[in-house]
C-alpha cells in the first residue's frame, strides 16, 4: 500500500512541475525550417521585463510525427482543448491575424499547432536548442541570456551563458510577438 501511495505522490508531483510547452513561432537557422515553443509555466515578470525559455524543434521531425495514426484518446483529447475555446497564445499576435482570414486555413492551422504542442509536450522527440530570453517591455528591446544547442542525440554541441547586447525588438519577427503575448 505505501508503495502505491508513493507512486502515486511521485507521479502526481511530476506533474505540477511539469513544462507546458506552447507555440512560439518559427524560424530558418542554417536553411532549416525550426518550430519553437516557450515554456508556459516558467515565464518570470519582474517590473518591465519578462524571461521564459524556448525550445526549437526540426520542422521536418515534426511533421513526421504528425503524420502518424493519432490514438482516439488523443484525438478525443485534442478536439476537447480546442472546443472548450483553447487558442495558442500565438494566434493571437498581429503576425498571426492573417491565418483567420480563411476559415479553412485557421481551423488546420489551430489543429497543426495543438497538435505540434501535443507532440512536444507528451512523446519524446530531439530539440535543436533552447534559449532562455528576456524582454525588456519598457525599452522594446530583446536579449538572449542562456543559448544551448543539442546533437541528434541530445549531446550538447555549445552553450552560452552570457547575456547579449540588447536589440531593439524588429518588426514582423518573433520577438514583436513575444512582446505582444508576454508584455500586454
Amino acid at each position: 500500500m505505501r508503495k502505491i501511495l508513493l507512486v502515486i505522490l511521485i507521479s502526481t508531483s511530476l506533474n505540477v512541475f511539469a513544462s507546458d510547452w506552447q507555440y512560439a513561432g518559427g524560424s530558418v537557422v542554417n536553411n532549416v525550417n525550426e518550430i519553437l515553443f516557450f515554456d508556459a509555466n516558467k515565464i518570470s515578470k519582474s517590473n518591465n521585463t519578462v524571461k521564459f525559455w524556448t525550445k526549437s524543434f526540426q520542422q521536418s521531425k515534426l511533421n513526421k510525427l504528425l503524420e502518424k495514426p493519432q490514438s482516439a484518446a488523443t484525438i478525443d483529447l485534442l478536439a476537447k482543448k480546442v472546443t472548450s475555446g483553447y487558442i495558442p497564445k500565438y494566434l493571437s499576435t498581429s503576425a498571426s491575424k492573417s491565418v483567420f482570414d480563411n476559415k479553412e486555413k485557421a481551423n488546420q492551422t489551430l489543429a497543426q499547432l495543438v497538435l505540434y504542442e501535443h507532440i512536444v509536450n507528451s512523446e519524446f522527440i530531439q530539440h535543436k536548442t533552447t534559449i532562455y530570453w528576456e524582454l525588456n517591455c519598457k525599452n522594446n528591446t530583446v536579449s538572449s541570456l542562456e543559448i544551448t544547442s543539442f546533437d541528434a542525440k541530445g549531446n550538447i554541441e555549445k552553450s552560452l551563458s552570457n547575456k547579449t547586447n540588447a536589440n531593439y525588438i524588429s518588426p514582423d519577427s518573433n520577438a514583436e510577438s513575444w512582446s505582444e503575448m508576454f508584455c500586454n
